[in-house]
């Protein structure tokens, strides 16, 4: 909270604070007599929800309004029960709890405990698809706690992040930078550089190996891999094939434009294809609350050409990703990102992410801080010593990006 909100608040009187308190509670207790929301996790149970809760999940209440009917079984294609669970249960405490901030963190410390790593990752994403905005951020913070003096092999193996340094640089860095390797949880430490030294020779040692194999099994072994991949092109193809002949699947985004969408697209997007399962109806208008028309069709174009142009014309599918990429500006690169998630079409946020690194490379801090809305923690005599102190990693920066 800013100061001149928080000075506002203060600044009200109790009663007038009390009275907007219980209004807001009001408001809630309505919602509580509405009737409960039945949803349905990935892994088939079914929750009934109360109203007021259900308010709070975005994507529930906007397929609620879109289908315009509070009665139907609503499918949650990425929402483990275990998860939903969880939410519920943060819901609900904070409710009971109400105004008491001590008790609120206490229940808050507590349930981020008794998470581990991969249940944070898990809870994260399906509170990113359920659109809970508080609950997210609540996750985000905890998140950002548990990382503090953690390893650089620990956040990379908590994100999922594959080093694109390779071993001289990482152990040129390392050693440059000595002072952001101190301090680290002895529980999760980091690499030392000797260890990087010798992991630097294990792998000259195998390349020189690997380059001293006779060149037939060199080119046996790319004939295999060559015919795997054709093998497996093949399948795809007949695949596509036999959903060419299956109906199209009705998507209605959220700014209420209609689409009727192949059936091989649709299975692509695992959200749409998760909830034609659970329904058992192709037939329905499935409502896609946090898509674009504008984004759908930018998705349904890069579908459709890269089934046109093939697999095998490597040229022509790189030169229509690169054109796909420079029509988006940053804040398009960011909404359909988003839109990919929430689809779940994991080649097409795998391209947009690949897209997204390559356009933020040699750009400044502060265009990297603005893309991803991330405000500075550091204090203005913090970053000039920091940008002093490691001049290089100033330098080539992109002019127009700063």
């Amino acid at each position: 909270m800013d100061g001149s909100r928080a000075q506002n608040a203060e600044s009200k009187p109790f009663s007038v604070a009390f009275a907007e308190g219980e209004s807001s509670n009001t408001a809630a207790d309505k919602q509580e007599n509405q009737s409960d929301v039945n949803l349905k996790t990935s892994d088939g149970v079914v929750f009934e929800v109360k109203a007021s809760i259900a308010k709070q999940m975005q994507t529930v209440q906007s397929f609620i309004d879109t289908s315009g009917d509070s009665t139907t079984v609503i499918p949650l294609p990425n929402v483990t029960s275990r998860d939903l669970c969880r939410i519920l249960k943060y819901c609900e405490e904070h409710r009971r709890i109400g105004h008491d901030k001590e008790a609120l963190k206490e229940f808050d410390d507590n349930f981020m405990k008794a998470l581990s790593h991969d249940e944070m990752k898990e809870l994260l994403f399906a509170a990113n698809y359920l659109n809970v905005k508080e609950f997210f951020d609540f996750v985000c913070r905890g998140i950002a706690q548990m990382l503090q003096n953690k390893s650089v092999e620990f956040a990379r193996d908590f994100f999922g992040i594959v080093s694109d340094f390779t071993l001289e640089e990482e152990v040129s860095y390392r050693e440059a930078n000595a002072w952001a390797f101190e301090n680290i949880d002895d529980n999760f430490p980091s690499m030392a550089v000797e260890d990087l030294w010798k992991e630097l020779a294990e792998v000259e040692r195998k390349l020189a190996e690997a380059e001293s194999k006779p060149l037939s099994v060199a080119l046996a072994e790319e004939q295999l891999n060559s015919l795997t991949l054709s093998e497996g092109e093949s399948s795809n193809t007949a695949a596509v094939d036999e959903q060419e002949n299956q109906p199209d699947v009705n998507l209605k985004t959220s700014d209420g434009v209609a689409f009727e969408v192949k059936a091989w697209i649709a299975k692509k997007m695992e959200t749409v294809q998760s909830f034609i399962d659970t329904s058992g109806d192709s037939s329905a208008v499935i409502p896609l609350p946090n898509v674009t028309s504008r984004d759908l069709r930018r998705i349904l174009n890069y579908c459709e050409e890269h089934r046109r142009i093939g697999f095998h014309d490597k040229k022509a599918l790189k030169e229509f990703d690169d054109n796909f990429m420079k029509a988006l500006s940053p804040d398009e690169m960011k909404e359909i990102l988003l839109a990919a998630n929430y689809l779940n079409m994991k080649e097409f946020l795998d391209f947009l992410c690949c897209g997204i690194a390559e356009m933020l490379q040699n750009k400044s801090v502060e265009f990297a801080r603005d893309f991803f809305g991330i405000v500075s923690d550091y204090t203005p005599e913090e970053e000039a010593a920091y940008r002093e102190a490691n001049a290089w990693a100033f330098e080539n920066i992109d002019d127009n990006s700063s």
